[in-house]
Parts: C-alpha cells; structure tokens; sequence
C-alpha cells in the first residue's frame, strides 16, 4: 500500500513538474501503479454478496444485510445502531463477505481489551473465517501480526 501511495505521488509531481521529464518515467509509473493496483478486478456483484452471506452460520436480519450492503457498496460506513441491535454482527458479516469473495486475506479488529473475548465468540457464531486474540507480550503480539497470513485477528 505504501508503495502504491509512493507511485502516486511521484505521478503527480512528474505531472506537475515544470522540468522536462524522461518520457519513459510516466509510463513506468503508470505500469507500476496498475501493477500495485485492486487485487479484485471487478466490483462485488449482488449474487457475490447473497452467496457469500449465505455462507453465515447465522442469518443476518433485513436491516443489517441492508448495512452490510452499504459498507460493501461505500467501502466504510459508521454503524450508529441502539445496543443490541447487532453492530458487532454486522461488522463480522461484512468482513466475512470481503474474506470469503477473496478480497481481503487478513484483518486486524481494534476492540476494548474487556470485549475482545465477545468478539472473540460472536465471530464464531457467525462466521467460519478464522480469527485469533491478540494476547501476550509486546514481542508475542508482533509475532502473532507478523505470523498470521490469513484470517483476522481481534
């Protein structure tokens, strides 16, 4: 990601540079940056959406597939719902459908240290994507980072 951000920005400053550059340098770039590009070639589809939640080990309220809609469709989203409307559910269902459709791989969840083990059983009731807790010292919680290649850790 950082090196897609470092391609674009020498994109932009060759673009807006009043010295000549070498012809070949914006055409690298933008090789370059296609390369380092989306991963996923096309956007979700509704059937991408409708296999992969049906996938859930639980079903997923009308209002909170409509949430997960928006999430998946916006790319971010602030769930404001009551307590207990299913905010945590939500958030596991739409990163379900981003691991399951292969758009993502892993996932890090930054909860309160006092709900990581809700979180913790609540993924588990609602999805079968893997997902760990975060726990140890500083150099065990690096390693679990740096070790874990797929699934999502909380």
């Amino acid at each position: 990601m950082r090196r897609l951000a470092a391609v674009k920005r020498l994109t932009r400053a060759l673009a807006t540079s009043r010295l000549a550059a070498e012809p070949a340098a914006a055409a690298l770039l933008a090789a370059e940056a296609a390369r380092l590009g989306p991963t996923h070639r096309r956007p979700l589809t509704d059937d991408d959406v409708a296999s992969a939640l049906g996938s859930l080990r639980r079903p997923l309220y009308a209002y909170q597939r409509e949430g997960v809609a928006r999430f998946l469709a916006a790319g971010s989203l602030l769930l404001a719902d009551d307590m207990g409307l299913g905010k945590t559910t939500q958030a596991v269902a739409a990163s379900h459908v981003l691991f399951n459709t292969g758009r993502v791989r892993r996932g890090l969840f930054i909860v309160p240290a006092s709900l990581k083990s809700q979180w913790l059983r609540e993924w588990r009731q609602v999805s079968d994507a893997p997902i760990a807790l975060v726990d140890g010292s500083a150099e065990q919680r690096v390693a679990q980072y740096r070790d874990t290649r797929r699934g999502f850790l909380v």
